[in-house]
């Protein structure tokens, strides 16, 4: 029998409607932006149309107030507004926004740099916290060396499990480090510093697109069976896994096999989220024109303590929009209205 979560709407944010915070989406507009949700509030983090060197980051709630800050973060005007977004990683922890800056290095590489700290979501008193050590870079097969961080996941303490880097430019991670953080004395610590230490496949030929720290495990969502797309879809089986000792050794499990026709043209592929309670994975689609489920929804959701796939159920008129955060028993959605308007929604469980 099917499980089925029945979602509706609370309320939805019409960016077109806020021409003067300037939101930089002359391009594809959620690759120019990053967002979270914090209890049922939406922050947006965009780049200012008037000085690419500074980050805009705005609140709103379902009384439509709204709340911005303007931050100088980077020494260099970037060229596209993607780029600067590419260098920054928004995430919620408890009630604190973080920002995880990455600045290029003399190889052209983001390499960490600092972390914004705004204490009690309040956006106009960032704080700075620093590094205190690096991590061992590794080398591709091009010589290059690079750490850059793709991905930082949820936790239940204060240390933070982060995807690493790329493969040839695919960015598809292939290592996960954990860095602690210290709020009291605003400072950072890697807990894997060296390659040795660090997680990832030793023999298998899987990538890492999701990470979450929860009860002392960094628990995974990974996907097979190769490196490779296949014509720019993700191949093979899905993996959820978690280390099961200090020395990050770990142990996996399938939980969605992958089927697809290998002379087909159609693209395929599935990708994930953690969900900010912990509780949930939610699946996608790589590609939103391809139904990879067959019966006209887009998402699913991995109950991870039942091990239980469950159908979302959304309102008429959300079919296109896509989830991109989960809290609890909320839902933070984008898509476009008919008038062709960028739109964040946000959905609760009925």
């Amino acid at each position: 029998m099917k499980k089925i979560m029945k979602l509706k709407k609370h309320y939805q944010i019409n960016l077109n409607n806020y021409k003067e915070l300037n939101f930089n989406i002359d391009r594809v507009w959620f690759s120019t932006c990053q967002f979270v949700l914090h209890k049922q509030d939406i922050f947006v983090i965009a780049v200012c149309k008037e000085d690419a060197t500074k980050i805009k980051i705005v609140q709103f709630n379902k009384d439509r107030i709204v709340t911005h800050s303007v931050h100088n973060i980077f020494k260099t005007n970037y060229e596209y507004a993607d780029s600067v977004i590419n260098s920054l990683k928004m995430v919620s922890h408890n009630d604190d926004l973080l920002i995880f800056v990455s600045e290029k290095n003399k190889t052209d590489q983001n390499i960490p740099k600092e972390i914004i700290y705004f204490k009690d979501y309040d956006i106009s008193n960032p704080q700075t916290i620093t590094y205190q050590n690096t991590i061992e870079p590794k080398k591709d097969t091009y010589g290059k060396t690079y750490a850059t961080i793709q991905k930082i996941g949820n936790t239940d303490s204060d240390i933070f499990p982060i995807i690493l880097d790329g493969y040839n430019g695919f960015n598809l991670g292939q290592q996960i480090a954990l860095l602690k953080i210290n709020f009291d004395n605003l400072s950072a610590k890697w807990q894997t510093e060296k390659q040795k230490e660090l997680i990832k496949y030793k023999k298998e030929k899987y990538v890492f697109d999701a990470v979450q720290y929860k009860n002392g495990k960094t628990q995974y969502f990974s996907i097979g069976d190769s490196f490779r797309y296949k014509k720019f879809g993700m191949c093979g089986k899905i993996h959820l896994g978690e280390t099961i000792n200090k020395k990050n050794e770990y142990k996996f499990k399938t939980i969605y096999n992958c089927e697809y026709d290998k002379k087909s043209s159609k693209l395929f592929g599935r990708t994930a989220i953690f969900t900010l309670d912990l509780k949930y994975l939610i699946l996608k689609p790589a590609f939103l024109k391809h139904d990879p489920w067959g019966d006209g929804r887009t998402e699913k959701l991995y109950n991870l303590d039942k091990n239980e796939l469950i159908d979302l159920e959304l309102p008429r008129g959300f079919s296109k929009h896509t989830i991109i955060k989960g809290n609890e028993n909320s839902f933070l959605l984008l898509g476009k209205n008919s008038k062709k308007e960028n739109i964040i929604s946000i959905l609760e469980k009925e």
